[in-house]
């Protein structure tokens, strides 16, 4: 650590993000494979390849900073003996972690792609303001 815990006053948030990018990041494997898109200034897409699940197979869960995709996986062990699988239903857990004001606005699951929507919203108190010159 660049600077110690005992040295810095004030900077408690700052190394609590730390741990939790850390804890976020140890939980991000390939699968299932996503995309983050960046649709406008304030808005964003991620979109998860969730072949084979349903709406009910995924939970979706947005707590403080962190969206947290997961499922406990689809279990196909009666539908017959399978010669060939490249298919992948097992469990998952995704996590992002979210910026300020940055809040879930909508998720839906359609042809196989979880798509989620972020939006930002900025509060009026925090906005750039114009001071006119008299």
């Amino acid at each position: 650590m660049l600077f110690p815990k005992n040295a810095s006053l004030g900077f408690e948030r700052l190394y609590n993000n730390i741990e939790l990018v850390a804890d976020v990041m140890s939980h991000n494997d390939n699968f299932p494979p996503h995309s983050v898109v960046k649709i406008s200034e304030n808005s964003f897409e991620v979109a998860l390849a969730v072949a084979g699940f349903s709406k009910d197979d995924v939970e979706i869960e947005c707590k403080e900073d962190i969206l947290c995709i997961s499922s406990d996986g689809i279990d196909r062990e009666n539908s017959g003996e399978v010669l060939y699988n490249r298919l992948a239903f097992r469990p998952f857990k995704k996590m992002f972690l979210l910026g300020e004001h940055i809040f879930v606005d909508g998720a839906s699951l359609e042809n196989g792609m979880l798509k989620i929507i972020l939006k930002r919203e900025v509060p009026e108190e925090k906005k750039v303001k114009r001071i006119a010159i008299n």
